[in-house]
């Protein structure tokens, strides 16, 4: 997904930016989601049985 800014998220809808679980990737013109668990996942995810909330966010 393109990246507007250094802070926008890709898939805002999406859970994984919630969950301790994930990673983004940030290249020079786009940004990804990746789950340590459970790879190459389509988004938006909305729900996921591995999901544990990152007390951070």
């Amino acid at each position: 997904m393109p990246l507007k800014d250094k802070d926008s998220f890709p898939f805002p809808t999406s859970i994984c930016h919630q969950c301790l679980h994930h990673k983004k990737i940030m290249t020079k013109t786009s940004v990804f989601i990746l789950c340590n668990l459970y790879k190459y996942q389509s988004q938006p995810i909305l729900s996921c049985k591995a999901f544990a909330r990152n007390s951070t966010h």
